[in-house]
């Protein structure tokens, strides 16, 4: 098995420079994508800082609420702030991804229970650092509510109508407003009425480092296609003869994946190389992020090796795996982030290997460490065992 282990590696390394010129050319090709989603996405982040976001939740049942929220939007004086209804789970999704600077949950009836005396408590979530913007969010939330109050107060007591049937109209704003303030200010106790939350942000991952992950997850299992050659054999007659030689499956299959694996390894670690110099990993070493990429090496190697087992001719072959690459990557949510896709689809790209590579990868180059390492280790081992079942019974029985 030593043997055949060496004169793997003399075979991969003959397809090596065409490996490394197909890695340049997908290197390229991801480095303009990757270039023109952060470019988007920057320009995207300027449009948006022109105005503070804020979820509202609980707003949508309360019509007093909807009102003052409306009159919000036009109002000149306001600060740079806009207000979004939302649900609180995905206030939450929202404010993790940096969408939202903070989210208000408003009791239920917030305002209906106001002009009984019954004032609720409001509840401020913003991420960590960021409470000194809740201070900003509490004064614009807290004049909506005033507005809001004076005018259904002073549309309770009738005051207008007396008021205009006496041609008193000039004495409205003094008394009548004057007189729902004082019923506010007497409702409103400002140190009871605000309970502020912070949200943890320990795995918030930026779009560029997210799709740095994502990216380089893909160029690597795209990165296995110029070996197909080596392992879609459509005629088993060597390995019959191998394991006549006393060479069995198993022991062909591991020094083939483990040719196959030195060869990415060494894919793995130009590309490492070219992102280094590049200025890609401020926050980690490049020798971090090579170690701590293996095991997702080993999970697409072993995934790569068995497509090209389960192939009988060449062109099949490249075809099964490349399109399997890309609706794993796809799934995993290396080409865009997973947020956007619905919450089923968020729950599968946890679970699918490219999403734990992906997932892996981005923490690694957040300077965080590994993540999923046994879970990649776990499926690359699941492929290997495949392959050497697809392998075994594809060779036969050998007859002495």
């Amino acid at each position: 098995m030593g043997k055949y282990f060496v004169l793997q590696l003399k075979r991969v390394a003959r397809f090596l420079p065409l490996a490394l010129c197909v890695m340049a050319l997908l290197f390229g090709c991801m480095g303009l994508v990757y270039q023109n989603m952060i470019l988007a996405q920057e320009g995207e982040d300027q449009a948006a800082s022109a105005k503070i976001k804020v979820g509202m939740v609980g707003t949508a049942g309360d019509q007093y609420l909807q009102w003052g929220l409306a009159a919000m939007q036009f109002d000149s004086t306001a600060l740079s702030i806009e207000m979004v209804q939302m649900e609180e789970a995905e206030a939450v999704d929202a404010l993790e991804r940096g969408q939202i600077a903070a989210f208000v949950v408003f009791p239920d009836n917030f305002v209906e229970d106001a002009l009984y005396g019954k004032v609720g408590q409001l509840r401020f979530v913003c991420t960590m650092g960021a409470s000194g913007l809740v201070s900003i969010i509490k004064e614009e939330v807290t004049r909506i509510i005033d507005s809001i109050l004076v005018v259904c107060q002073r549309g309770s007591y009738g005051v207008g109508d007396a008021l205009t049937e006496q041609e008193l109209d000039h004495l409205w704003g003094h008394h009548v407003n004057g007189l729902a303030l004082e019923y506010v200010d007497f409702l409103f106790d400002r140190s009871k009425m605000y309970q502020v939350e912070s949200l943890e942000q320990e795995n918030f991952v930026p779009f560029d480092r997210y799709m740095l992950g994502g990216l380089t997850v893909l160029l690597l299992m795209l990165g296995c296609l110029p070996f197909a050659p080596l392992y879609i054999r459509p005629d088993p007659a060597l390995a019959r003869l191998l394991r006549a030689k006393g060479i069995g499956v198993p022991g062909q299959v591991m020094a083939e994946l483990a040719g196959f694996y030195v060869a990415l390894m060494v894919l793995l670690g130009a590309v490492i190389c070219v992102m280094n110099l590049s200025g890609m990993f401020p926050e980690t070493s490049a020798w971090q992020v090579f170690w701590g990429t293996l095991p997702a090496i080993w999970m697409i190697v072993a995934l790569s090796y068995l497509l090209y087992t389960i192939s009988s001719n060449l062109i099949g072959g490249v075809l099964l795996t490349f399109l399997t690459m890309l609706a794993l990557s796809f799934a995993g949510g290396c080409m865009y982030p997973v947020q956007v896709f619905p919450a089923s689809m968020q729950r599968l790209a946890q679970v699918l290997p490219s999403g734990m590579a992906r997932q892996s990868l981005t923490a690694l180059v957040q300077g965080r460490g590994a993540e999923h390492t046994a879970g990649l280790l776990l499926f690359g081992t699941g492929f290997l065992t495949m392959a050497i079942l697809v392998a075994r019974q594809k060779t036969g029985k050998v007859r002495g």
